[in-house]
């Protein structure tokens, strides 16, 4: 069975505009995950729901930003950043040298985002 990409969609809006689901069912998507009404306090558990709901394989090599405002976290706020590796794992630079970490605690806490940006760009690894 072929990979799937899935795309998590989220809205504090009680309801998602339906351009934007034909906008992303038409840029490819096999599956789309609209989430509405998401409140501020659900974003964190949310965005960690979508780290881990993918292929294990396509999780690997995912790229993880963390800020100190978390989800609501600004490019600029970024201040640390890591490579998930899967199985709840991200390998990172720390002051005791390179690391492989549980991401659980601060890290959870303060995790803004996740990207794939070999795979945005088109490039393999």
């Amino acid at each position: 069975m072929p990979d799937k990409s899935i795309l998590h969609m989220i809205t504090p809006l009680k309801l998602m505009s339906p351009f934007d689901v034909n906008m992303a069912t038409d840029a490819g998507y096999d599956m789309i995950a609209v989430y509405t009404g998401v409140e501020l306090k659900d974003v964190q558990g949310l965005v960690q729901d979508a780290i881990f709901s993918r292929n294990p394989k396509l999780s690997a090599r995912t790229g993880v930003f963390f800020g100190g405002r978390g989800a609501l976290s600004k490019p600029s706020e970024i201040g640390h950043s890591g490579i998930y590796v899967g199985n709840g794992w991200f390998v990172h630079s720390s002051s005791g040298g390179v690391t492989l970490q549980p991401l659980q605690g601060w890290y959870a806490d303060e995790l803004a985002w996740a990207r794939r940006p070999l795979a945005e760009a088109g490039l393999t690894a």
